[in-house]
């Protein structure tokens, strides 16, 4: 009797106290849920990051198809219209074997191409960036109206020096 008395003034002492089991385990319960639904959320966002990362560093096969097949177009060194010398090195990037024979086999009247255009220009047109781009779009077009079996894709220029 002794332990159920002692038991009594315990339970007794809670009830005055305000102690309730029922609120306590409510609050044990919404933490733990809260927990549970924090660690979802923190799994799916770093699924995503992971997802993401994949696929910025694997680019999908369409992009990789949609590239042409490099062709080496060798190195020119000429002097420019006006004052200077220019040496440059390019590739070009065409459509398909067809036109990767082609550009092979018209290699001696491309070269002479290139090197007009480039005999053509006066320096300040051909130094800088903007120079650049231009020169690169002028072989594009004078290139493609020498090619019948498709088209120059890109002229890289890979090494350029103008002195």
């Amino acid at each position: 009797m002794i332990d159920e008395l002692g038991g009594m003034i315990v339970a007794e002492e809670a009830k005055k106290s305000g102690f309730n089991t029922k609120k306590v385990l409510i609050l044990v319960l919404v933490f733990g849920l809260f927990l549970v639904v924090t660690v979802g959320v923190a799994y799916m966002v770093a699924v995503k990051v992971v997802v993401d990362e994949n696929k910025t560093e694997n680019p999908k096969n369409s992009e990789v198809e949609e590239r042409g097949i490099l062709v080496s177009g060798g190195e020119f060194t000429t002097n420019l219209k006006d004052k200077g010398i220019i040496k440059i090195t390019l590739e070009y990037e065409v459509e398909n074997e067809k036109v990767k024979e082609e550009v092979e086999e018209k290699s001696p009247i491309i070269k002479d191409k290139v090197i007009s255009v480039l005999r053509s220009q006066k320096y300040d047109e051909v130094n800088g960036y903007m120079g650049m781009e231009n020169l690169r779009s002028s072989i594009k077009q004078e290139l493609n109206k020498i090619l019948q079996k498709g088209k120059l894709m890109e002229v890289y220029i890979t090494d350029i020096i103008v002195f």
